[in-house]
Order: structure tokens, then C-alpha cells, then sequence
């Protein structure tokens, strides 16, 4: 039992396990309360709220995901090994803003042509700048949880995930927005994980201040190991993140309703091989020995 003791806290003192440990308690809190989330949703909003919804859910981390431009393994990749890290982060957050509402607009201006069924969103100009500052800010929010793997400091990823899980506090109260008032709960906590990255990173990272910024050698550097990993990612993202917007089209809001939440919770499968391979590239950067 002695044995097993010591080797155990030798696993967790490994920077691999330890933050790998990490992400999957981070993903698992989000996979966990984001059960909780859909039953409360489910219970205290219409079916048809609930598929109108997840359509717009679904549809941007897509546009977010477009706009990272695999910066995100690009960070884990090449952050450890920079020495001006604060202008690394801040060409890849400006870069992403930028692209983010660009990204955001074009998918907007262009629903009648992929979308007709939530093209009502551009008639209320609420709803059009919470959809592009939503966007924006879950591209930014994700760019910060990568570059803490890659600082191994998987730690805060797993403060991320608790922050996240209070969009649970927000749902019920946000019923009076009607099927918004999902989004709402949703993109009002992106924003503090935005808020709550900055401040980290203004603690941590010596030098570091949020300003815009864009450096073309280490976009240079990014751009040729990020490509791939870009492509990739996208392609994996497809099926959740078109498929409720094609039921929506083909079937019915509420048909949507029903394929998104199961189709999430299976998600959950991926958390730790998904996880124990980011901590090893992020470990491979730093230690490349």
C-alpha cells in the first residue's frame, strides 16, 4: 500500500499527469453541470426554445474555431519556448478578435443562404452584437485556456471550468429573455472567463498588458505548424456543430432539441485521451528532450 502511495504522488508531482489530472477534472465539471444545465433548461423552457437555442449554441464555437486559426496548438506548441510571450498572446488575441468578427458578420449577413430559419436574429440588433461579442469572446476564452496548458499551468483551466459551470445560476433568471435567455446564461459567462484570463495572465506573465497587437514574425511561426491542426479541427467539429442547424431545416426546432443534448453528453467520452495528449505536446515543447 506504501508503494502504491509513493508512486501515486510521484504521477501527480509529473507535470504530464498533474495537468493532465487537470484538464480532465476541468472537462468533466463542465460535462457534469452541463448535464444539470440542459435538464434545468429543459424543465423551465419550451421544446422550441430549447432548439433555437442550440442551433446558435452550436453554431459558434464553429465561427470561433474559424477564427482561432489553430492558433491554439500553435500556443501549446511554441508559447514554452518564447521569450516575448506577452507579444505572442496578444498577436494571436488580436488576430482571433479580428477574424472572430469577421467570422460572426459573414455568417450573419449570409443566413438566408445556410440558415433561413434563425435568419429573425438579424432583425433585432441586440441579438446581432451579443452573437459576434459571444463569439468573441469563446474564441479569446479558449486562446487562454490553451496558452495555460502550454504554461503548464492547467490549473486555471480547471478555474475556467468552474466559472463556466455558473451559467447554471443564470438560466432560470434569464427565462424572461424567452429562448435568448439560453444564449444569454451561455455568453454572459464567456465573457467573465475572458475577463477572468486577463487577470491571470496580468499576474503570471511578467511584462504582460492586453493591448492590440500584431507581430508578422510569430504569425510567420504559428502559421506553418498551425495549419494542419487548424484543418483537422474543423472537420472534427462538423457534425455537432452543423447537424442541429440542418435538423432544424430538414425536420423541426424540436427535433434539434432532442439530438443536441444527447449528442453532447456522448462528447464526454473524448475528455481523457483528448486531455492526456494536450498535456504531452505542451510537455514535449517544454522539455523537447
Amino acid at each position: 500500500m506504501k508503494f502504491l502511495k509513493n508512486r501515486l504522488f510521484d504521477y501527480i508531482k509529473d507535470p504530464l499527469y498533474k495537468n493532465s489530472l487537470f484538464l480532465i477534472a476541468a472537462n468533466s465539471i463542465v460535462a457534469i453541470v452541463g448535464f444539470v444545465f440542459w435538464i434545468i433548461v429543459a424543465r423551465y423552457y419550451t421544446t422550441e426554445d430549447v432548439g433555437l437555442a442550440t442551433a446558435v449554441i452550436a453554431i459558434i464555437p464553429f465561427l470561433a474555431a474559424l477564427a482561432i486559426l489553430g492558433f491554439d496548438i500553435g500556443l501549446v506548441r511554441f508559447l514554452p519556448g518564447e521569450k516575448d510571450k506577452p507579444a505572442m498572446l496578444n498577436t494571436c488575441f488580436t488576430v482571433t478578435s479580428l477574424f472572430a468578427v469577421i467570422t460572426a458578420a459573414v455568417y450573419l449577413l449570409g443566413l438566408k443562404l445556410w440558415s433561413p430559419d434563425i435568419l429573425f436574429i438579424r432583425d433585432n440588433m441586440g441579438y446581432v452584437l451579443l452573437f459576434v461579442l459571444f463569439t468573441v469572446g469563446l474564441a479569446i476564452s479558449q486562446l487562454q485556456g490553451q496558452a495555460f496548458i502550454a504554461l503548464r499551468s492547467a490549473k486555471y483551466n480547471l478555474f475556467q471550468s468552474v466559472l463556466y459551470s455558473s451559467r447554471v445560476l443564470l438560466v432560470i433568471p434569464f427565462v424572461m429573455f424567452g429562448w435568448f435567455g439560453i444564449i444569454d446564461a451561455w455568453g454572459v459567462v464567456t465573457l467573465l472567463i475572458l475577463v477572468g484570463g486577463i487577470a491571470v495572465f496580468l499576474y503570471s506573465i511578467p511584462g504582460y498588458k492586453p493591448l492590440p497587437l500584431v507581430k508578422k514574425d510569430i504569425l510567420k511561426r504559428l502559421a506553418r505548424f498551425s495549419a494542419g491542426n487548424y484543418a483537422a479541427k474543423l472537420i472534427g467539429m462538423v457534425p455537432i456543430n452543423w447537424m442541429p442547424l440542418i435538423i432544424i431545416s430538414v425536420l423541426s426546432k424540436e427535433s434539434s432539441a432532442y439530438f443536441y443534448i444527447p449528442f453532447s453528453l456522448a462528447s464526454i467520452l473524448g475528455i481523457i485521451p483528448g486531455n492526456v495528449a494536450l498535456s504531452l505536446l505542451a510537455e514535449a515543447a517544454n522539455d523537447p528532450n
